[in-house]
């Protein structure tokens, strides 16, 4: 939270850039056993986005970085629109409870290979490991 203040009074929110990811990741979900992955994006996102209009904003809740506020304010009703449009409980966008987790992955796992799909594995920094499939 701490570095997020900082980026955001130099008009760059973290809060405000992974809720953007959200945002995308969400607009790619097309099939209906995407829902509950897309409905957790949504709320995610618009959490996130939440946190980083606040931090854009003083205590009347007038702007006070209006440069990140400009970057910020699309992505912000964007998401608001998409927890409307897809019935996204938006009073849950503040709850932690169903959080939309990542599992680091080391570079060389991410590397492409060849034109088909092919399987690797990968170690994580706690010793397990992952597999993927790849398609180049």
């Amino acid at each position: 939270v701490m570095l997020d203040n900082i980026y955001t009074s130099l008009c760059w929110s973290m809060f405000s850039l992974t809720a953007e990811i959200c945002m995308h990741l969400a607009r790619r979900l097309k099939h209906k056993s995407d829902e509950e992955r897309l409905h957790r994006l949504v709320r995610k996102g618009l959490s996130l986005a939440r946190k980083a209009d606040a931090k854009m904003r003083d205590e009347d809740g007038n702007v006070k970085l209006h440069i990140a506020y400009e970057n910020h304010a699309p992505i912000l009703h964007e998401l608001e629109s998409m927890a409307e449009a897809y019935d996204v409980d938006a009073s849950l966008a503040d709850d932690s409870s169903s959080p939309v987790s990542v599992k680091r992955v080391s570079v060389d796992a991410l590397k492409l290979t060849g034109s088909v799909a092919q399987p690797r594995r990968s170690s994580l920094k706690d010793g397990s490991s992952i597999s993927m499939v790849q398609k180049s």
